[in-house]
């Protein structure tokens, strides 16, 4: 699965909620830091990343 794909879903998901798209953006971004850092394997990496973006997918259904 491609990243930036499940970037542009989740934007969808969380459409009336920008303040959580942000946050995930940023929780993307710490993970990509800390992943630079430990030698993983490309697909690790983008498994590791799509995780970060999908880490508070329910919370939209939790509201």
């Amino acid at each position: 699965m491609d990243k930036q794909k499940v970037i542009v879903e989740m934007k969808q998901v969380y459409k009336d909620r920008p303040q959580s798209i942000e946050h995930t953006l940023r929780v993307l971004n710490n993970a990509e830091v800390i992943m630079a850092e430990e030698n993983l394997a490309d697909q690790e990496q983008e498994l590791m990343a799509i995780a970060a973006i999908l880490h508070d997918i329910g919370i939209p259904k939790a509201d």
